[in-house]
């Protein structure tokens, strides 16, 4: 099963093992450049206060940090707010980076 993150060229595959290839399907090094792209400068479209640390299922969008997430996941209407899609579930993404805004 694979789960596109719809924003740098990251793919993460089983999710439950964290796996990573670049765009090329090169998976040495690319889980660090997948993590260097999704904290990027990247904040949150819903707060912009917190860095975007989680990503959707089924879209793959990660558009919001966490908190943002599962409040949105935890309401009546749980759509994506980039492609307004049904969310089934909610993946945290963990690592120490520094995030510049």
């Amino acid at each position: 099963k694979t789960v596109t993150i719809n924003y740098g060229t990251c793919q993460h595959g089983d999710l439950e093992s964290g796996s990573c290839s670049n765009a090329n399907g090169s998976s040495s090094d690319a889980t660090l450049q997948c993590w260097e792209e999704l904290y990027d400068a990247k904040i949150c479209v819903i707060c912009y206060d917190q860095p975007r640390n989680c990503f959707l299922v089924p879209c793959g969008h990660c558009a919001t940090c966490h908190d943002c997430a599962l409040r949105i996941f935890h309401e009546d209407n749980r759509k994506c707010p980039v492609c307004r899609r049904y969310i089934g579930k909610v993946r945290k993404l963990f690592g120490n980076y520094n995030v510049q805004t």
